[in-house]
């Protein structure tokens, strides 16, 4: 399962907007949604802050982005 569809999973099962993720992990919300819809790359530390939100531990996938 790639980072997006991860993200948006856990995101969802906690009932939280794009906005509020982005608030707790200090990140703008675009950069939540480009993660979660797999349109540009995340930086790690992005996604390390993003992951700590769902007390989660990162998973990266292989998958590559779609251009």
């Amino acid at each position: 399962m790639s980072i997006g569809h991860q993200l948006r999973a856990l995101r969802e099962k906690a009932n939280l907007s794009i906005r509020e993720v982005g608030r707790r992990a200090k990140v703008a919300p675009n950069t939540v949604s480009n993660v979660e819809n797999e349109l540009h790359p995340p930086s790690l530390d992005a996604v390390v802050r993003i992951a700590r939100v769902f007390n989660h531990s990162v998973l990266l996938s292989s998958k590559p982005y779609r251009p």
